[in-house]
């Protein structure tokens, strides 16, 4: 049973600079589906039923609980096939699994380190490794875990998508891509994966192909918005403004509550000197999501441009009330407020 990523590498891009990348890392390890051992909910829970509940029953009954996100349950199921069968590495690396789930790195990794002692060719347990020691940002391991399931394992897709998300941090985006393009020969129907591909090839500058790729990505699928999010991104860069604000719109039509794009296409708005709209799609992105501190800054900023002083002052209020002591734009939020109110 192989973990399908849940990081978010290049999920969420600074705010401060007004715009924000769709997670289409954690989209595109999520798409990555079952891989061959793991079966779909139905098929794991029927194929529970019918076995002797010996160790090999119990972890296929784990597995069902794993992917019905039962994890209390499959955590019992894993104890209970390890009792059973205490050299099975699917029961050992299925426990870590959950672990992950539970928030418990340190026995998630003991697990996963157990499973490898006992099956030293078994590619999925490095790729869930690699994933935890992403989630520590542990890089350097996660690297030769995503290298060594490579090894093993040519036709691991998890492992090119892991490794090249890994190439994308360091800035190696010629790797990254390479490695996004291995991925995409085993799954060339993969969404998300043409979006990672395209953010590696955009942040080498090579925005022909990142746009090749986002018209791929459209073709077949024409309903996700985290990808018209992301060509709009790319005709920010481009100074393109207003294909960028017509892709916002549509990843907002798509899914009004899509969080990025209000973000994104209010600083849009602003780059162009559309200020009411700009706060407009502010107040959308806190309706998404109240808890984001810095939108409140962008907003007052805003609502000063707007001569809106009221909204202003208390939206900067709000985000000095959220914000901590030492963000580096509190100092200046104080700053604007007592002009407004002096």
């Amino acid at each position: 049973m192989k973990q399908i990523q849940v990081m978010k590498l290049l999920g969420i891009g600074v705010l401060a600079a007004g715009l924000l990348w769709g997670s289409s890392a954690s989209a595109a390890a999520e798409s990555a589906g079952n891989p061959p051992e793991l079966l779909s909910v139905a098929e794991s829970s029927a194929a529970s039923a019918a076995l002797p509940l010996d160790g090999a029953g119990y972890c296929a009954r784990g597995q069902a609980d794993f992917l019905g996100q039962r994890y209390d349950l499959a955590l019992q199921d894993f104890d209970k096939a390890i009792e059973l069968s205490p050299q099975d590495a699917k029961a050992y690396n299925g426990r870590g699994l959950v672990y992950g789930k539970l928030a418990q790195a340190d026995l998630a990794l003991k697990d996963y380190n157990q499973a490898i002692a006992l099956d030293a060719q078994y590619a999925e347990a490095y790729d869930n490794r690699g994933n935890l020691y992403v989630t520590e940002a542990q890089f350097a391991l996660a690297f030769a875990d995503f290298d060594q399931a490579l090894k093993l394992n040519p036709q691991d897709e998890a492992a090119y998508l892991g490794r090249g998300l890994l190439y994308d941090v360091a800035r190696k985006y010629d790797l990254a891509a390479a490695d996004f393009t291995q991925a995409l020969a085993l799954k060339p129907q993969d969404v998300p994966l043409y979006n990672q591909r395209a953010s590696a090839y955009a942040a080498a500058g090579q925005m022909d192909l990142a746009l090749a790729d986002y018209a791929q990505a459209l073709q077949l699928d024409a309903y996700n918005a985290e990808t018209w999010n992301n060509r709009a991104m790319l005709y920010m860069k481009q100074k393109k403004y207003d294909a960028a604000e017509a892709d916002f719109t549509q990843a907002i039509r798509i899914n009004p509550d899509y969080f990025p794009a209000y973000v994104n296409r209010a600083y849009a708005y602003v780059v162009t000197v559309k200020y009411d709209l700009a706060a407009a799609d502010y107040d959308q992105a806190l309706r998404v999501n109240p808890k984001s501190i810095d939108v409140y800054y962008y907003k007052a900023r805003t609502c000063e441009k707007l001569g809106r002083k009221a909204d202003a002052v208390a939206a900067y209020q709000e985000f000095i009330r959220r914000v901590p002591a030492a963000d580096s734009l509190a100092s200046d939020a104080q700053q604007r407020l007592q002009a407004l109110q002096g």
